[in-house]
């Protein structure tokens, strides 16, 4: 577990596994999000997402702005037990259409009534992306 709670600027010391993929905003500007994610006790972590600054409005070039956390629980065998969102991402990119919302989507835990196996899980081994998906959205006609 990280020693200090989570802090965009200080990513690297208090996250323990990231993952990036692009977002595309209401034009089809593509931006990169960031997913870092913090161990907060046994079988449970929380995550952050992260967008450079200077994508977004009244950010800073260079400086990571949270747009969206929440937290992960899992079962004994790994499995998905549940997904909380403390905050719902919502994005103004630069010269797009305000309050964009992102959705995220971590597999149909147990709570949802699925087996908890459907995407992420918590397993013994090191962390690893073995799959991402993204469906964007289409860009506005002129």
């Amino acid at each position: 577990m990280p020693a200090s709670p989570f802090d965009p600027i200080s990513t690297t010391s208090t996250s323990n596994f990231s993952t990036s993929l692009f977002v595309h905003d209401s034009l089809g500007g593509a931006h990169l999000l960031n997913i870092y994610y913090a161990k907060t006790a046994p079988d449970a972590w929380d995550y952050h997402l992260d967008i450079d600054g200077g994508d977004i409005a009244g950010g800073t070039p260079g400086t990571n702005v949270e747009v969206g956390m929440g937290s992960l629980s899992f079962a004994v065998d790994g499995a998905l037990r549940e997904v909380t969102v403390d905050t719902a991402p919502s994005v103004n990119f630069n010269g797009a259409d305000p309050n964009q919302a992102l959705a995220t989507a971590f597999g149909v835990s147990i709570r949802q009534g699925g087996t908890g196996l459907s995407g992420m899980t918590q397993l013994h081994a090191p962390s690893t992306m073995s799959m991402q998906w993204q469906d964007g959205r289409a860009a506005k006609a002129p």
